[in-house]
């Protein structure tokens, strides 16, 4: 299927495609600005959302009821969450990531120290040049710097926890610890990781790693997608790992001593990473080096296109109550991402005139059944302004004008529009 869609005067968060009963319920202004977009249009527009957040893991349909995985900002206890409903799984600083019922949501958006609650939203992987573009062998020569004494810590696909580079000379693994929240995974789909300790999965220590690779253990974690092992190659491999008369060392990391802690994501075999998970791993992290007593570097190689991108979304502040200015020892590097050269972005300065931005959508395979198939899109402007949003389908059909602060939802035979222009105002977090 192709189609050509215009939007005029950016302003507003856009889904298309869906068959949808729109607007199952209404919110009040004040649990409706504590909420972001997808999680007000799934308590108003129920059937509409469904399929968007159950494929970005964030919506677990189950026989017990649906739940939904989100990040809390709030000055509530961890216990004051959790009487409203919240299993709360990892925290740092004020944010929170947690497990609501859906029917829950509204509750704890009532809460007075609730700031915002935001979906869990899923990042892809990312790697885009290697060791050669940064210099990192010049580097450790000048500085006499290696990585020794200092934690690499990933997640990621997985790791190849047999490889050579993550070994030192005698043959011992590098890994002081390997998280596996993909087993046992969700087992009953209810979006609670199962497995023991406090973030669900399987821990193996570096003596249980060690016992499997001289054949006296099992460690189950396998990386099927590649990515993860990648990127630790580029970040810390020794280059131990090379054969056919190539020396050792040829293919070496930046980090080449550092000791390392791997946490493989869930949907790490899809290329995916739940922001919720990347904040349980830095909570994990942070908590391990604080018993070894080292600094330590998370390394993030993923990004996505959801958000501000202005460092205010709720995962950009759970990082920051971790890591920064006054906070020595610790470092969170993330990728830049791959799509600079990708026609995804539009943006620029308007002077009273409507703007029209064309895109076309991509020929596509339609997934079986029906609400499976969408599109978002998500533009931010300040919050001073005052633009109105209107969509032009590939039929002439025109959705729209919306201002700010209004909203429009059109059920059609073929599928869906919802345009929500600031609805409930400015976004507390940046007040744009």
């Amino acid at each position: 299927m192709l189609g050509k869609i215009f939007k005029i005067a950016v302003g507003a968060v856009l889904i298309t495609g869906l068959t949808a009963s729109l607007w199952a319920g209404e919110l009040s202004a004040e649990i409706g600005r504590k909420l972001d977009p997808k999680l007000r249009a799934l308590l108003t527009a129920s059937d509409f959302s469904k399929a968007q957040l159950a494929k970005s893991a964030t919506l677990f349909e189950h026989a017990t009821g649906n739940a939904v995985r989100v990040l809390i900002k709030s000055t509530a206890t961890r216990e004051a969450l959790q009487t409203e409903g919240a299993r709360v799984i990892a925290v740092a600083g004020d944010i929170a990531t947690a497990l609501v019922p859906q029917d829950r949501l509204v509750d704890l958006a009532g809460m007075a120290e609730v700031v915002y609650i935001a979906a869990s939203q899923s990042y892809r992987l990312c790697n885009d040049v290697g060791v050669v573009q940064t210099q990192a062998a010049s580097a450790r020569q000048q500085y006499n710097v290696t990585g020794k004494n200092v934690i690499l810590a990933c997640i990621d696909s997985g790791i190849d926890w047999r490889h050579a580079d993550f070994r030192n000379a005698n043959g011992q693994t590098r890994i002081k610890y390997l998280l596996d929240f993909s087993d046992p995974g969700d087992t009953n789909g209810d979006g609670d990781l199962d497995g023991k300790g406090p973030y669900g999965g399987t821990l193996y220590s570096e003596a249980q790693i060690n016992a499997a690779l001289n054949g006296t253990g099992t460690v189950n974690e396998v990386d099927r997608n590649g990515h993860g092992t990648h990127v630790t190659g580029s970040a810390a491999g020794n280059g131990r790992g090379t054969s056919n008369g190539i020396p050792a060392g040829t293919y070496a990391g930046v980090a080449t001593e550092a000791d390392l802690i791997f946490v493989k994501a869930s949907r790490g075999d899809q290329g995916s990473i739940p922001d919720a998970e990347i904040i349980s791993t830095l909570a994990f992290v942070d908590s391990i080096a604080k018993v070894l007593q080292r600094p330590y570097v998370l390394n993030l190689s993923l990004g996505g296109h959801e958000g501000a991108h202005d460092g205010t979304s709720l995962t950009e502040q759970a990082i920051d109550n971790v890591v920064g200015p006054s906070k020595n020892g610790k470092a969170v590097v993330i990728a830049a991402g791959n799509d600079g050269d990708e026609y995804i972005h539009a943006g620029g300065t308007m002077s009273g005139s409507p703007v029209t931005v064309q895109f076309t959508l991509p020929a596509y395979t339609a997934n079986a059944g029906t609400k499976n198939d969408y599109v978002l899109f998500e533009a931010w402007y300040s919050g001073s302004a005052n633009l109105s949003f209107q969509l032009t389908g590939p039929s002439n059909v025109v959705y729209g004008p919306v201002a700010s602060g209004g909203n429009l939802g059109v059920d059609r035979a073929d599928g869906a529009v919802v345009i929500e222009n600031a609805r409930f105002g400015r976004d507390p977090l940046n007040n744009d």
